[in-house]
C-alpha cells in the first residue's frame, strides 16, 4: 500500500536578507529598515528564513544572530533556579554553541536559517 502525501498548499517565500553594520545593527535590504532582535525572533517563530551579511566584508553571519536571537530568548536560568547544575549546563551548552558558529563563520558555509 502506497501513501500519497498532499502537495504543500504554502509557498515556501524566499529568506529575508539582512545586513549586519559596523556597529552591529541590523538592516532589511529590501525594506530599508532597521530590524531588531525582537523583530527577528519573531519572524523565526513564524517560520520565515532568513540570511545576514556583513556590510563591509559581505561575509555571512547568519549563524551569529540567530544566536543572539537564542541568547536574548533563554530566560537567565542561573537567576531562576538559584545556581544550580542545570543551570550551568545551559550556559556551558550555549558557550559551546556561540564558540561552534564563531568556527564556522570563518569558513564559506552560507545559508538562510
Amino acid at each position: 500500500m502506497t501513501e500519497e502525501f498532499p502537495e504543500p498548499t504554502r509557498k515556501i517565500s524566499p529568506p529575508r536578507k539582512l545586513r549586519r553594520e559596523r556597529d552591529g545593527s541590523l538592516f532589511d535590504v529590501e525594506s530599508e529598515q532597521s530590524v531588531s532582535l525582537s523583530e527577528l525572533a519573531e519572524d523565526v517563530k513564524d517560520g520565515r528564513r532568513f540570511r545576514v551579511s556583513r556590510a563591509v566584508s559581505g561575509s555571512a553571519c547568519t549563524n551569529e544572530v540567530l544566536v543572539e536571537i537564542l541568547r536574548a530568548a533563554l530566560p537567565d536560568v542561573s537567576a531562576a533556579t538559584g545556581g544550580l547544575e542545570t543551570a550551568g549546563s545551559a550556559t556551558g551548552l550555549l558557550e559551546q554553541l556561540t564558540q561552534l558558529v564563531g568556527d564556522r563563520q570563518g569558513g564559506s558555509r552560507k545559508g538562510a536559517v
